[in-house]
């Protein structure tokens, strides 16, 4: 017996459903492993087109990147926003099954990073600006003299904060309580 699916575009298979449960099991089985393939290529494919929005978003250059994203691309800026959170938590998405589940990761992420505020931002705004910054200068081929110079000076600074941050003392931090 050949039914179509009630309630479905007619671009939709037909199934040939057989009285046989056995076989109706294998197929609803072999269907329900392709959607999980499926799912999680899209968290692949989500990360590479982070990479790219990533690549782009420096190309395109400070203050520009929400209106270009209006004039050339099929989503919003909060779909990019959240590919490119893909692209650069890559490796905590090792083992999620679905974009949904993806984003629930992610959004966990933001919580906690909004829990700590102005706080939060006041100390890594700076060095994710520095590191848009260094990023251009590869970019637009400054010479590899300067880019050395700026990096060693990054890295001792860093060096510096990594001190602070292993003591666990922040100047005009209060220590946490564990």
């Amino acid at each position: 017996m050949v039914k179509t699916i009630p309630h479905q575009p007619e671009r939709m298979k037909t199934y040939k459903l057989s009285t046989n449960t056995k076989e109706l099991v294998c197929q609803i089985n072999a269907l329900h492993q392709e959607i999980s393939v499926l799912m999680q290529s899209s968290v692949e494919k989500a990360i590479e087109c982070g990479e790219l929005l990533v690549e782009l978003k420096l190309r395109v250059g400070h203050g520009k990147w929400r209106s270009w994203i209006a004039d050339n691309l099929h989503f919003s800026a909060r779909t990019a926003a959240r590919y490119m959170a893909c692209y650069w938590h890559r490796d905590e998405l090792g083992k999620v099954k679905s974009l949904r589940e993806a984003a629930v990761k992610l959004a966990h992420k933001e919580h906690a990073i909004d829990a700590l505020g102005a706080d939060y931002r006041r100390i890594v705004g700076p060095l994710r600006a520095a590191r848009r910054q260094l990023e251009k200068l590869n970019y637009m081929g400054e010479s590899a003299e300067a880019i050395e110079i700026i990096r060693t000076k990054v890295r001792e600074e860093l060096a510096e904060l990594s001190d602070v941050l292993e003591r666990g003392k922040l100047p005009g931090f209060v220590q946490a309580q564990v």
